[in-house]
């Protein structure tokens, strides 16, 4: 969290990774194979089988149609060089209108994002295009981001990436925090 150059190394290696860097993704890869030989364990103790796996890049071959819907529909704005989303009635601590970031000035994706594109896969596509056709959406999360989630499901309806019979609800349990109470 203090080393500034970590920082900065870590947020251009986001960006060549959800760009499709091949080299960026062979260590990904390699990453989540040693995660899944982890997580099975935990699900042969819970005897869960079938499991689908669909982690945040399942949703990278989206995010660039999301920012493309967003701009054709006159939602997205350019802020600081960030491509934005401004709703009604959700402002800052100084008054000013709080823009949900959903492309960073780098280029980069954020969770805002994938949360938009997962939304449209859930409920939008049809599952010739790889969509579920959900009718209702659990987010299941700590309560600390429950704006984030007002926000992404107010775009999503807005943007169409929601059918009107599907339900969208965050199911809050808490806020996770660290050692230091901090989040």
């Amino acid at each position: 969290d203090v080393d500034e150059d970590f920082k900065t190394r870590a947020r251009g290696g986001v960006v060549k990774l959800q760009a499709g860097n091949p080299e960026e993704i062979a260590a990904w890869e390699a990453l989540c194979t040693a995660s899944r030989v982890e997580y099975q364990k935990i699900y042969d103790v819970l005897n869960i089988e079938g499991l689908v796996e669909r982690g945040e890049s399942f949703y990278n071959p989206y995010l660039n149609d999301v920012i493309e819907e967003l701009e054709k529909l006159g939602l997205a704005a350019e802020s600081d060089g960030a491509t934005v989303v401004f709703l009604d009635g959700y402002t800052s601590r100084d008054g000013s209108p709080l823009p949900m970031i959903v492309r960073k000035s780098d280029g980069g994706f954020n969770y805002a994002t994938t949360d938009l594109a997962a939304v449209r896969q859930r409920t939008c596509l049809a599952s010739e295009e790889s969509g579920e056709e959900a009718d209702r959406v659990l987010y299941v999360t700590d309560a600390g981001q429950a704006q984030h989630f007002e926000m992404v499901f107010a775009v999503a309806k807005k943007a169409g990436f929601c059918p009107e019979k599907a339900s969208l609800e965050h199911v809050p349990f808490g806020l996770v925090q660290g050692e230091d109470g901090k989040k």
